[in-house]
């Protein structure tokens, strides 16, 4: 059936077509004209042009500039669709006609010799995509009329000598991906509109004369952001933490890195900052004090760690140690003092090391010669002293040395003499001796031996006429216990508003966690619901949570919130991340947020340690002493004695613990055989006289009462273990039960059910 006046229409349709055809010639060709003779006007600005673009010739009124060099048309319409002259050396200006390329998508200039200023013309190319000028000898400002281009995905003008401020306006292009203006002379401070571009993938700012100091809005930005080689000043925002222009959220782009050197920052490097998961954590060139965060230990995913050039002070973190997949630790150029830690020793990928330039002493560590992977090392322009180590020779791809300005003493060992491409620097040291000075060891040594014999003898005799005297001073000095301050746990009612607090993050330092975000945690936990609760510490309450794969973690909420508590929770940290123990539970990460520091831990299935004394078999209490001890140590009574008094000083409330008097009674019974001694809290006056002597002693020396466990109530696990680490020393009738640290902090953190031992 046909419809009623489709005839008709039809036929208007037919009539039309023929018009629109011609149309779109009479198109075609104004647009073949006006490009052709904007291509010969652009030729004519630059001075080789007629060497360098020898193909462009002729009216270019017909459509064969499509077939120039650089040149790419339109099929349809043969309008200028892309123009690229990279690389070809070009010289002179670029001309303002290129605003008459109305439909060019894409225009490429880089690498040549362009000079004068980009014209404000480029902004009538209302279709323009990708505008890259980069390379060039380009000058003036960057023009205004760029704003225009609503379509522009990347604009790269770097390594230039452009001027001026950067435009607050590129904020506007809304399609804008990669802005690249590195390597200019740009000035003023960077438009914190810029940061709020959500779109924008890359800002490359670097090696500018940028000033100001950095804003907290940066980390509005979704994208990477590179700032080095500026004039910024001020502080690294405490917001730093969440930044994702700084980082990669996927796990898989981890290789992207963000550079902060070459500035002017001041102050102390934020805590915060171990909650980045970057490949490269560059800050040298600043001006950064204060001490090294021990939380960059924790920082797994570094390969590149550059700490050069700052004013940082204080030792070297010996959990730098735990960094084993970094390649590059460079610490040189501050007032670092101290050891070197023998623990950087178990950096086992790292090829470059450079703590030169800083205050070291002691000796060279001989666990850097398990560093079989070390390029460079070195350690010139310290204090340090001793022998070389032998074993320096066991860096078998070791190629600089450097030990200069130190005060080495010693043979130059044989080995490293005759390691091979190895460009050694031992000036500077003038105890050293050997094959390599040119000097004899025997006649120094002899010289040096019969010259300072007497002062050294008149040393040893002042020094210990000194010691006498302090401990005769210390014996009769009269003594009185200091005030026990009463410190109680305290668990704030509310938290700061959500607009003063950074959103939490997750920091991932297990795989078995690495799909997972902080809201991922909260949703499965149902905010940390008491329905997943599955035990109480003295410190903390423990949660189970079940992952994405099915697998469970052990969640410790310390009861201590954030932002109070942030040198609190770094101790923690540092304690939990340098400790390895076959006893422990591994540290899968660990989050800041307005719930309370968490902590994310192995769950084991075992129970908690009372579970395992009271219920176990003998043979797997014996398991849990430390090896090292186990075998003098046969007495299971005296064990489970100790261990039982442990979990007593790690009771949750502080009345459940028992007070020193009570610990003393309890390893006085260890001393003297016979049944465990009921608890009894005599008069204060008394307290002193029932223990042993020894005891006493040590009691009263290290503040009475103040270490009663009952009113410790805001100790830590690490804190008891320092207690009664200490207080062990003093009990030899347990066979130095307390010898190994790790022993005694598997029973403090062991009480914790989520953080169970392994039988």
């Amino acid at each position: 059936m046909q419809l009623r006046g489709s005839a008709p229409a039809m036929t208007r349709l037919r009539l039309l077509l023929p018009v629109l055809a011609a149309l779109v010639l009479l198109l075609a060709a104004v647009a073949v004209a006006d490009d052709g003779a904007a291509l010969l006007e652009i030729k004519k600005s630059f001075r080789n042009g007629d060497t360098a673009l020898h193909d462009w010739s002729g009216d270019g009124a017909s459509p064969g500039y499509c077939s120039w060099r650089g040149v790419l048309c339109d099929n349809v319409t043969f309008a200028v669709a892309a123009l690229n002259l990279s690389g070809l050396n070009l010289e002179g200006e670029i001309s303002p006609v290129i605003g008459s390329l109305k439909s060019v998508l894409s225009i490429d200039l880089k690498s040549n010799g362009l000079s004068g200023q980009i014209p404000d013309e480029i902004g009538d190319c209302s279709f323009l995509k990708t505008l890259d000028l980069s390379s060039n000898n380009l000058e003036g400002d960057i023009p205004f009329s760029i704003s225009k281009l609503k379509h522009l995905e990347n604009l790269s003008l770097k390594n230039n000598q452009l001027v001026g401020v950067i435009p607050s306006t590129l904020s506007q292009l809304p399609n804008l991906k990669i802005l690249d203006l590195a390597q200019n002379k740009l000035s003023g401070e960077i438009p914190n509109l810029i940061y709020w571009n959500e779109v924008l993938q890359y800002l490359g700012l670097r090696s500018n004369n940028l000033e100001g100091s950095l804003s907290p809005d940066m980390c509005q930005l979704t994208g990477l952001c590179d700032v080095k080689n500026n004039s910024l000043t001020g502080t690294i925002p405490d917001t730093i933490g969440s930044c994702t222009s700084f980082q990669s959220e996927r796990m898989a782009d981890l290789s992207i890195f963000r550079d902060l050197s070459n500035n002017q920052l001041t102050g102390e490097i934020p805590f915060n900052i171990g909650f980045l998961q970057v490949a490269t954590l560059s800050l040298q060139g600043n001006k950064f004090s204060g001490p090294i965060p021990s939380v960059i230990g924790l920082m797994q995913a570094l390969a590149v760690l550059d700490l050069s050039f700052n004013e940082l002070s204080g030792t070297i973190p010996s959990i730098l140690g735990n960094l084993t997949y970094t390649e590059k630790l460079y610490l040189q150029g501050n007032r670092l003092t101290g050891s070197i830690p023998p623990e950087l020793g178990n950096m086992s990928t790292l090829h470059y090391l450079e703590l030169n330039d800083n205050q070291l002493t002691g000796f060279i560590p001989p666990d850097l010669g398990k560093l079989t992977e070390l390029f460079d090392l070195n350690l010139a322009n310290n204090s340090l002293g001793g022998p070389i180590p032998e074993n320096i020779s066991s860096c078998v791809n070791l190629i600089s040395l450097n030990l200069s300005s130190n005060t080495l003493s010693g043979v130059i060992p044989n080995e490293v003499a005759r390691m091979r491409n190895l460009d050694t620097l031992f000036l500077g040291n003038p105890g050293l001796c050997g094959y390599w000075l040119g000097s004899s060891c025997y006649s120094s040594s002899h010289t040096q031996r019969s010259s300072i014999s007497k002062a050294a003898i008149l040393g040893i005799a002042i020094g210990g006429l000194v010691i006498l005297l302090i401990i005769l001073g210390v014996a009769c000095w009269p003594y009185s216990p200091p005030a026990v301050k009463d410190v109680s746990v305290s668990k704030p009612d509310t938290f700061a508003s959500a607009s003063s607090i950074v959103h939490p993050k997750l920091v991932i330092l297990n795989m078995n966690m690495a799909l997972h975000v902080y809201d991922d945690i909260m949703r499965m936990t149902e905010n940390l619901s008491e329905k997943y609760i599955i035990g109480y510490g003295a410190s903390s309450t423990v949660y189970k949570c079940v992952l994405k794969n099915s697998k469970p973690v052990a969640i410790k909420k310390l009861y201590a919130h954030y932002p109070q508590s942030l040198k609190e929770f770094e101790t923690e940290l540092e304690t939990v991340g340098s400790i390895k123990h076959r006893n422990l539970v591994s540290l899968q990460g660990y989050s800041l947020s307005p719930n309370g520091n968490l902590l994310f831990y192995d769950y084991m299935e075992n129970g908690s340690l009372w579970d395992i004394l009271s219920k176990a078999a003998d043979n797997t209490v014996m398991e849990m002493v430390d090896p090292d001890i186990s075998d003098t140590c046969k007495d299971l009574g005296e064990v489970k004695k100790v261990f039982q008094l442990a979990l007593l000083c790690s009771k949750r409330q502080p009345s459940d613990r028992p007070t020193m008097h009570e610990v003393v009674r309890v390893l006085d019974s260890l001393v003297s055989p016979g049944p465990l001694p009921k608890p009894a809290q005599p008069p204060a006056s008394q307290q002193s006289s029932t223990a042993p002597s020894y005891v006493s002693e040590y009691v009263s020396l290290r503040g009475g009462s103040s270490l009663s466990c009952a009113n410790s109530s805001s100790a830590s696990d690490a804190e008891l273990f320092m207690k009664f680490g200490e207080l062990g020393q003093f009990c030899t009738s347990i066979r130095e039960l307390f010898k190994a640290e790790e022993s005694f902090f598997v029973v403090l953190l062991s009480h914790d059910p989520g953080l169970s031992t392994t039988p």
